[in-house]
């Protein structure tokens, strides 16, 4: 997680792995975004896996279903 430039809080998934990999890591980037959100923290989340829930619209304040390389990642964290 990153602090983003307008003081909210970046939650990166862990991206399409295999079949199944991913269901834990990204129900744990679901609950850390609640949490922030639920204290008015803006959360985005970023995911390239279009298969799990937190790729859910009403999840975050944000949802980048970027790449998960430095080069697309950085521009987003960095507005």
């Amino acid at each position: 997680m990153r602090t983003t430039g307008r003081g909210g809080i970046a939650v990166i998934g862990s991206g399409a792995i295999r079949i199944a990999q991913g269901v834990e890591f990204d129900y744990c980037c679901v609950k850390a975004v609640e949490r922030f959100r639920r204290r008015g923290i803006r959360a985005i989340m970023m995911n390239v896996n279009p298969e799990t829930v937190s790729t859910d619209y009403d999840i975050s304040d944000a949802l980048y279903l970027e790449p998960l390389t430095a080069d697309d990642a950085m521009p987003i964290l960095e507005t």
